[in-house]
């Protein structure tokens, strides 16, 4: 069978486990839900809020010592949730954890050189 040096079939076929995870970690996401523990209400929601609404300067450490963490990147959650029913925030965070998950299993990939030493990486 001829090979065709420009498409890697290894690399099509984690594309394509990729995809099916992550299809199946949004559906899964969607039927538990939405995250409603005291992290998410008390600074990451809070957080973004005050910022958009401008109050950071007016309440004083409502979200306790995390009140200061920086609100930028909670921003878009907070508006996905604010202007779009909950599900393409569920769906959204789920991805962004599935990415993480293959950048942590691509890096932690231990592969085996000729002289049986192993090393880090692809």
């Amino acid at each position: 069978m001829k090979r065709n040096k420009f498409i890697n079939i290894k690399f099509v076929r984690d594309i394509i486990i990729f995809f099916i995870f992550m299809i199946f970690a949004g559906t899964l996401s969607i039927y538990i839900g939405m995250d409603r523990n005291t992290d998410v209400k008390n600074y990451h929601i809070y957080n973004a809020w005050a910022f958009v609404n401008d109050r950071i300067g007016f309440d004083l450490l409502p979200a306790d010592i995390q009140s200061y963490f920086n609100p930028l990147p909670d921003i878009p959650y907070f508006l996905m949730i604010k202007y779009f029913n909950n599900h393409p925030a569920i769906v959204t965070q789920s991805t962004f954890k599935m990415v993480q998950m293959e950048m942590a299993r691509r890096g932690n990939v231990r592969k085996k050189t000729d002289s049986g030493i192993t090393e880090q990486g692809k």
